[in-house]
């Protein structure tokens, strides 16, 4: 559990410093310092910017999705209990799949063809569920 917070760390202190603007981790640490004590930043505001609108939001909701995803996974596998289940069990990736190819043939825009894949893949799921139990 700790090499995994340790590599969680590393990587997201990495990440602030990769990208289309070039940060050096010296650079950040200073800009992270410069916030926290209140003193002007020495590298201006689109440094600024950059690293607390655009990096730091995304490196925030990739900890959170990530997260999300393995309580899901873990949910799975203890309502199953079975440890190598996927969402193809309950017809979930196939309703998504369904939605998605939906959206696509009537030429939904991106945002309107996850929420189709959205709203679809559970009605899918409770078909393929109520079908397990006529057969």
């Amino acid at each position: 559990m700790c090499s995994f917070s340790f590599y969680l760390l590393r990587f997201s202190c990495f990440s602030f410093t990769v990208g289309s603007y070039k940060l050096s981790f010296r650079e950040v640490l200073e800009i992270f310092y410069c916030k926290i004590t209140g003193t002007p930043n020495p590298y201006g505001a689109d440094v600024d910017s950059v690293l607390f609108i655009v990096r730091m939001p995304r490196i925030l909701a990739a900890m959170i999705i990530g997260c999300a995803l393995s309580a899901a996974g873990s949910a799975y596998q203890g309502l199953f209990r079975n440890p190598m289940v996927a969402p193809d069990i309950l017809g979930a990736s196939g309703g998504a799949g369904l939605g998605a190819a939906i959206g696509l043939f009537l030429s939904l825009n991106a945002a309107e063809v996850q929420l189709l894949s959205f709203f679809i893949w559970p009605r899918s799921g409770i078909g393929s569920y109520r079908h397990q139990f006529i057969c």
